[in-house]
């Protein structure tokens, strides 16, 4: 009897998700978050350091504070420097550890440009938010450190 019971019951569970499924679907609420409004805003910071090689002057993201798995993040990092810059890259640092995205120049010149990437994201943001911004030309590699709060 309870061995009939059971399976009637995994039965009738079965269903509901299928119904649930049917009802809810993820697709259109993953892409009602992403094309949010709120989400679409963009965080710009303004960087100024001393150190030498390539520098890192602004900083943009979008969107930082609404980033969530599966959403689609974009940087826009100004670089300027008196020799070429060769790469951009940022490593987006999150509770589960460290995601690497190389940047392309978008705008400018390779001299003073905006170089841009965008990704999903895979991970988490509750305790570690961070964004560590490389930017080398030659021997030369200058590094910024960005440290967000997570919103609740």
């Amino acid at each position: 009897m309870k061995k009939n019971l059971l399976i009637f019951l995994a039965i009738i569970f079965i269903f509901s998700i299928f119904i649930i499924a049917e009802v809810y679907d993820v697709t259109d609420v993953k892409e009602k978050i992403n094309n949010s409004p709120l989400l679409q805003e963009s965080d710009t910071y303004n960087i100024s350091s001393n150190e030498p090689g390539p520098k890192i002057y602004k900083a943009t993201f979008a969107p930082l504070g609404g980033a969530v798995p599966g959403a689609l993040q974009r940087a826009l990092i100004s670089v300027r420097y008196d020799a070429p810059v060769d790469s951009v890259d940022v490593n987006m640092i999150m509770d589960n550890g460290l995601h690497p995205i190389s940047l392309e120049l978008k705008e400018g010149t390779a001299e003073d440009g905006a170089w841009e990437g965008s990704w999903v994201v895979k991970d988490t943001h509750n305790a570690v938010y961070q964004a560590e911004i490389l930017a080398k030309s030659g021997e030369e590699t200058s590094r910024v450190v960005l440290s967000f709060q997570s919103m609740p």
